[in-house]
């Protein structure tokens, strides 16, 4: 389980996550070559319009504060009701567990059903196998991968690095029953 949850001063909790997570190798190199240019303080990263921090509970019991396991952020063109740059950053020991794959559909659900957006673009390295796999799983609800943009990237190993465009358009979306048990219900609520 999880919930999403709205912080008065997102960018400051985006710069602390970010922070931690540049010291981390798994991560490093997908931050890119010019990531030395990091938000000052007080100072928006700017690569988002919206976030929410992903927030699941603790293990020392239901009393105790939840955990922030990363954040979700997109942006949103309000001119083609269309959302871009959509990004699920966990942080490592939230990988590999499903935590994504449910973020993913829990806010899909929420952007083409709730906000009714006409369609939602999600890209990502093609070397992130783990984001790949997340982003293939939209081909199931009737999204699709549109194509790679080659040597998209500068990344710190100082080459460039394909990315590769998801899709899905909301009058496409078919959400089946596996879909829809990823789906946290509550996830909204305050």
């Amino acid at each position: 389980m999880f919930r999403f949850v709205r912080a008065e001063k997102m960018h400051e909790i985006q710069r602390a996550i970010l922070l931690g997570l540049l010291d981390d190798p798994r991560y490093q190199f997908y931050f890119g070559a010019d990531w030395e240019d990091l938000p000052k303080e007080n100072e928006s990263p700017g690569w988002a319009e919206d976030a929410v921090l992903i927030q699941v509970p603790s293990a020392n019991g239901p009393t105790a504060p939840p955990r922030t396991a990363g954040f979700l952020t997109w942006g949103i063109q309000h001119y083609r009701r269309a959302v871009d740059h959509v990004s699920v950053l966990l942080g490592p020991s939230y990988l590999n567990r499903g935590l994504g794959a449910r973020v993913l559909a829990t806010w899909l659900q929420y952007a083409l059903v709730t906000r009714r957006f006409r369609k939602v673009e999600f890209t990502c390295h093609a070397d992130n196998a783990p984001a790949l796999r997340m982003y293939e799983q939209i081909a199931e609800v009737g999204g699709r991968e549109v194509g790679v943009h080659r040597e998209h990237s500068l990344l710190r190993d100082g080459q460039y690095h394909d990315r590769v465009l998801f899709e899905i358009l909301g009058s496409e979306f078919r959400p089946t029953p596996t879909f829809e048990r990823l789906v946290v219900a509550d996830a909204w609520s305050a």
